[in-house]
């Protein structure tokens, strides 16, 4: 019973998504459709998964049909609350100005731009990573400068897609990018921030003036596609990536067996027992363990710290998951994802039920209020995709590293593009704009655009 009650949780939110793209109420390519896409796969289906095999990944769940109940009330009162702030929020709304000093045409030196912001990227991720303190946070810097440079390069591309220079130049650009961001980090993460900022970028410029029908659909090819190289990279891991060399990662890849990739297949489709999870943290925080209040606010906040610096400082929930439910046979870096009603239980549940729901609706309807506000603007709009793959990520867990990874992203994607701006003042040509033109109603824009 709990199985089709979460299947139908699943495919509600699905056909909410088709429902507002065709009519025109949703951008398609939206922060929104990208959370929700993640909720349903690492928690509706997942659970579904899990209470349909009775297999709950590592993680002991001793009362499955109470746990996955509770489990089922809490998505969903946090998919309301979601759903409700995201679509009144007046702060995003109101804080989606702040990229107004990028609002510029689009010119062919968004060529040159896009180089600036690869050359800015290779210096924060090579030079100053090594710089005391601020190395770690250079380093999530340079992902946002190496997302807008091939989201920029993408979306001249997109301009002429048959033109055999342009497409040259995208693919070289793509695959600096990709190797810059795989040097020393092997994941799944760098390979799908790229994704995502192509497809924004895309759609953005094209897909979004086509029948929103026709655009479903070819993503939907699209993405049985592109998942190839997310099910051999799930295939060649080995716990954490972050001591893996190149080497050690290309031999990996070389060695998969059927039997690998079989797993991962499985694995994307549970959505990494990240509903198990949760349920376990249902099970045993405020019982077994204490609830660890406020736990998400204090991580972000003091991540940035060294731990060398502040040996106090608190771990991830994923991280100490392993520990607490006695998951054997995993490398000291490994982690889990707790689920977004995982971090909600384990931070107390009767007030972070209301609270981040909240919070993260006002968090991804301000990326969505910036794509639509600075609407044919190139610059805002890969400053707000270059967040995407973390806001994807956000259901799974770690929430905190996942949000503070893509403020990161997006302050690093806006230095970039200013700096830029200082070194090439000729692309200041702005956008005239009517008054209310920020409204989040696009259906009425896109009025007569296809039949």
């Amino acid at each position: 019973m709990l199985s089709i009650l979460f299947i139908a949780q699943g495919l509600l939110v699905l056909t909410l998504i088709v429902r507002d793209g065709v009519t025109r109420r949703v951008e398609i390519a939206s922060a929104r459709n990208l959370f929700l896409i993640g909720f349903v796969v690492f928690q509706s289906f997942s659970a579904a998964t899990a209470m349909t095999t009775g297999i709950f990944g590592e993680v002991p769940v001793r009362t499955p049909s109470s746990t996955g109940f509770v489990f089922f009330i809490l998505t969903s009162i946090a998919l309301a609350i979601f759903l409700r702030t995201w679509k009144k929020s007046k702060i995003a709304s109101a804080a989606s100005s702040l990229p107004a000093k990028l609002d510029f045409k689009e010119t062919n030196s968004l060529w040159l731009m896009s180089v600036i912001c690869l050359g800015f990227g290779l210096v924060s991720k090579f030079i100053l990573a090594f710089v005391p303190i601020f190395g770690v946070l250079s380093v999530q810097l340079a992902t946002g400068m190496f997302a807008a440079s091939v989201g920029l390069a993408a979306w001249q591309w997109s301009r002429s897609p048959w033109n055999a220079a342009s497409l040259c130049l995208f693919l070289a650009i793509s695959v600096v990018v990709v190797g810059a961001m795989l040097s020393g980090a092997f994941g799944r993460r760098p390979l799908l921030t790229v994704m995502l900022v192509v497809g924004f970028a895309y759609y953005w410029r094209v897909a979004r003036y086509k029948d929103p029908r026709q655009v479903f659909i070819r993503a939907f090819f699209i993405a049985l596609i592109v998942s190839g190289p997310m099910i051999l990279f799930t295939a060649a891991r080995k716990g954490s990536e972050r001591e893996r060399s190149t080497s050690d990662f290309v031999s990996a890849v070389v060695s998969i067996q059927p039997s690998d990739i079989s797993k991962s297949i499985i694995s994307l489709l549970s959505g990494q027992d990240t509903a198990a999870n949760s349920m376990w943290i249902i099970e045993n925080m405020g019982d077994r363990y204490p609830h660890d209040y406020a736990h998400s606010v204090r991580y972000l906040v003091l991540h940035p710290i060294p731990r060398a610096y502040f040996p106090s400082k608190p771990d991830g929930l994923g991280h100490t998951m392993v520990k607490d439910a006695g998951i054997p046979k995993k490398p000291k870096n490994f982690t889990v994802g707790p689920g977004f009603v995982g971090h909600i239980w384990n931070d107390w549940p009767y007030l972070c039920i209301i609270v981040y729901p909240w919070l993260v609706g006002i968090l991804v309807k301000f990326l969505d209020a910036i794509l639509i506000r600075y609407t044919d603007s190139p610059l805002p709009t890969m400053l707000a995709s270059v967040t995407m793959a973390q806001v994807t990520g956000l259901p799974r867990g770690e929430l905190s590293l996942f949000i503070f990874n893509g403020a990161s992203a997006f302050l690093g994607a806006y230095l970039a593009f200013r700096l830029g701006i200082l070194l090439m003042p000729w692309i200041k040509k702005r956008i005239k704009r009517t008054t209310g033109g920020n409204k989040l109603e696009p259906w009425k824009e896109w009025t007569g655009t296809y039949n």
